[in-house]
């Protein structure tokens, strides 16, 4: 790290995922302590406002990962070193089974799509509402993200979350923004005033979990 940060400029912000869909040999809190405080101390030992990015998908893909597994594995990491992806939140969150990751900031994330597939579908409205809601109840909850296993595949999803990620904190609620959403949406992609196409293509498609 410090050969690269020598040659090149960071935004102090370090992803390091050492058991994503890899299950650790050793079940011990203990050790779990170490590698989670390891994992820190390494990174600050290159860079001192180093920040570690971590996939939360660790803890929702594995059954390894039960919640003392998690508490132990993030004892020792402050609360300003870290920042956590809850991936796949708009169906399977974690931060609501961990207490916040265990007082940890995290970003609400949608995936929607897996392995680089093609695919039309997602419930945007739900989505919206989901993510604004856990804003407004939990502070670590520090924003809103799109983590897909391939992009240019499902784009109208991709540009609501992208805008209201962006936008979303000008309107009262996700309902207003969701409404202008529509209509920006037609009259930008298809020149038309007219809502009747997008609004049957998003009821249609978009609107299942």
């Amino acid at each position: 790290m410090k050969i690269l940060l020598s040659k090149f400029t960071s935004d102090h912000v370090y992803a390091v995922d050492m058991f994503n869909e890899n299950t650790p040999k050793n079940s011990s809190l203990k050790y779990l302590q170490n590698c989670g405080k390891g994992t820190v101390n390494v990174i600050k030992a290159a860079d001192d406002k180093g920040i570690w990015l971590l996939q939360g998908w660790t803890f929702s893909y594995d059954k390894f990962w039960t919640n003392d597994k998690i508490k132990s594995y993030l004892l020792h990491v402050k609360e300003t070193d870290i920042l956590i992806l809850d991936m796949f939140a708009e169906v399977n969150p974690t931060w609501n089974r961990t207490k916040s990751f265990f007082g940890k900031p995290f970003l609400w994330t949608v995936v929607n799509n897996f392995g680089g597939n093609t695919i039309i579908s997602g419930n945007i409205k739900m989505i919206l509402e989901n993510f604004s809601s856990t804003r407004q109840l939990i502070s670590f909850c520090k924003g809103f993200g799109y983590m897909p296993e391939g992009i240019y595949e499902d784009t109208i999803m991709l540009d609501a979350i992208m805008k209201y990620s962006v936008f979303g904190q000008n309107f009262k609620d996700p309902d207003t923004f969701y409404k202008t959403w529509l209509y920006n949406t037609q009259f930008y992609r298809y020149h038309t005033q007219e809502i009747n196409l997008i609004k049957l293509v998003v009821e249609t498609y978009f609107s299942k979990a």
